[in-house]
């Protein structure tokens, strides 16, 4: 279902927008969100009115995405890092196969995306500590142009 941005979170930019679309027209708490281009922007959250509803978007550091690399599957969890880029978290050190510029989609093990939806590009990598690298993801979906969403309104197990 085709919906309009009608407002940002005014305190942080890349937390939170509001849609034009409600309880009215079949909205709920959890559907996943996309922009124009497919790429996952976020998912409903609250509140939802009779004709708005909240979108928490995945650059919110409060948000949390099961997703892996394209190439070689290594799975982790993507945040919101407040800066408008996301973190790949939770990836081991021994995990080899991962490098600047692989995709990463939802894994589908969160139970709220499904798997292989587009959300990125790595960006920059570092090990941090003697487990977990820290990698910086960059959304394919740009603040700009935020104003045309998709929310997903059928069961996806129906869609993919």
């Amino acid at each position: 279902m085709p919906a309009q941005v009608i407002g940002l979170d005014a305190s942080n930019l890349y937390k939170s927008a509001t849609i034009n679309k409600g309880s009215l027209d079949g909205i709920k708490k959890n559907m996943v969100v996309l922009d124009k281009d497919g790429n996952l922007v976020g998912r409903i959250v609250g509140p939802i009115t009779l004709k708005e509803a909240r979108v928490q978007l995945i650059t919110d550091s409060e948000s949390g995405v099961g997703v892996f690399s394209q190439i070689n599957k290594v799975m982790g969890v993507l945040s919101g890092d407040a800066n408008g880029l996301c973190s790949f978290n939770y990836v081991l050190v021994t995990d080899l196969g991962i490098s600047d510029g692989e995709e990463v989609v939802t894994s589908g093990y969160d139970g709220i995306y499904p798997q292989g939806i587009k959300i990125g590009k790595i960006i920059s990598m570092e090990d941090t500590t003697s487990l977990h690298k820290a990698i910086k993801v960059k959304p394919y979906f740009d603040f700009r142009y935020l104003d045309q969403l998709a929310v997903i309104t059928k069961d996806l197990k129906d869609i993919f």
